[in-house]
């Protein structure tokens, strides 16, 4: 079967992580990407994919270095 395209607002919210809410607001304030067939509201799983990976904040590579291995006690910095 294939993988299904179109989200309805219920299976996009938990998609997302969102409540229903937030996708409506969202949606009215046109900050998220969605389809409107007549009167129901659908979200592409694929803009929805690429969206996220838009929102993505990159972190420079010095920090993700440090941030893979465990946190130094701030009692340590001193000696």
């Amino acid at each position: 079967m294939a993988e299904k395209r179109l989200f309805t607002v219920e299976e996009a919210a938990y998609y997302l992580g969102l409540t229903k809410t937030t996708l409506y607001t969202w949606t009215c304030q046109k900050k998220i990407p969605h389809v409107k067939i007549g009167r129901a509201l659908r979200f592409d799983k694929a803009e929805l994919d690429a969206w996220v990976e838009a929102k993505k904040i990159a972190v420079p590579s010095a920090q993700r270095s440090k941030a893979a291995g465990p946190p130094e006690p701030a009692f340590a910095a001193g000696f």
